[in-house]
């Protein structure tokens, strides 16, 4: 209302010195006359009321950029309210479905699947080396003559052309019992699992001895009749590589420990995995016991090791990392977010 009232004003005195101007004389022989002093004293009133009337806008001004700014600061507060509310909300619904996701895939079984490379160049596999190279080259000559092979044979090809066997270690090509070395070789072995829901550097573990959060093992690879065995022993004819082969080999459940901290797959998000190899074969004779070590040190896991959980899940594990170790020793660590989704299927 004052803005108002200033600004008529202003303009009434303006029009009103106007008039007063062109109806009167303001001097007179280089002097001010009556009439241009009531001129001065009306211009010095039309300035006050402008710099009045431009106090008066800054000020308004000032008032509604103040009203702004707290309506802003007002509105901004009330977002990051809503925001933090939203985000309290998001963290618990998500604990909420991480709850949910653990008591839905509980780790309660385990089984692996793999293939370990085998040591054979040590002159006590010569013979038996030799007897597998002569049966895998017989029934390479049967197969492409097209006659019958052992049920219990299996091949692989290149095109037509047979580049290995693979057999049962309880057929006739695998060890006999009068091929001690050999089946010492192809002895019972165990698979140590070893899982840290927060990864510690590998040195330090050897050096400390930590306790892992979960651990079992997988024993197999007891050639007997009556007892657990390789699924399968492969040869390569080209390179004349030997490998054991086991599918489904489910973990002791009398070996399992465990702390709490990983109790469901999610948990396995982020871990780290230990996995040592150890090698149970051993001999009477002295010297042929130390041949043996050196070929069982010599061994490793060959390709992808698949772990079956609970629930049908399986993680496809490869790039497994050695470690310099007196025992034959692998790390992994899962990765997180999408590329562990996409690693336990």
């Amino acid at each position: 209302m004052l803005l108002k009232l200033l600004k008529v004003a202003l303009l009434l005195i303006t029009s009103a010195v106007g008039i007063y101007g062109t109806t009167h004389e303001f001097k007179k022989e280089g002097n001010l006359t009556h009439a241009g002093r009531l001129a001065v004293v009306g211009l010095l009133i039309c300035g006050l009321l402008a710099i009045a009337l431009q106090f008066v806008e800054f000020n308004k001004e000032e008032q509604v950029a103040n009203v702004a700014k707290r309506e802003l600061d007002s509105s901004t507060a009330r977002q990051n309210a809503t925001l933090e509310q939203t985000n309290r909300a998001n963290k618990a619904l998500a604990h909420v479905v991480g709850d949910v996701d653990r008591s839905l895939h509980q780790i309660t079984s385990v089984a692996v699947s793999f293939r370990i490379d085998v040591a054979t160049n040590s002159p006590r596999m010569k013979a038996y080396v030799n007897r597998v190279q002569r049966g895998a080259q017989q029934a390479a000559v049967q197969l492409q003559n097209k006659k019958t092979t052992p049920d219990w044979l299996g091949w692989s090809k290149d095109q037509d052309h047979v580049v290995g066997v693979n057999f049962p270690a309880q057929s006739p090509l695998g060890p006999q019992k009068t091929e001690q070395f050999a089946r010492a070789v192809f002895g019972p072995l165990e698979m140590y699992f070893q899982f840290y829901r927060t990864p510690i550097d590998p040195i330090s573990r050897e050096a400390t001895f930590s306790l892992p959060d979960l651990s079992f093992s997988v024993f197999a690879g007891t050639i007997s009749h009556d007892s657990l065995h390789p699924d399968t022993i492969e040869y390569d004819m080209e390179s004349g590589q030997f490998r054991l082969e086991f599918d489904h080999v489910a973990a002791d459940p009398k070996s399992w420990n465990g702390n709490g901290k990983i109790v469901a797959v999610p948990d396995l998000e982020g871990a780290q995995m230990f996995v040592t190899l150890r090698s149970f074969g051993s001999l009477d004779d002295s010297a042929a016991n130390k041949d043996l070590r050196k070929l069982q040190k010599a061994a490793a896991i060959n390709t992808t090791l698949i772990l079956h959980i609970t629930g049908g899940r399986d993680c496809y594990i490869d790039m497994m990392q050695r470690l310099e170790s007196s025992d034959l020793v692998y790390v992994f660590v899962f990765p997180k977010g999408e590329d562990f989704r996409r690693l336990v299927r």
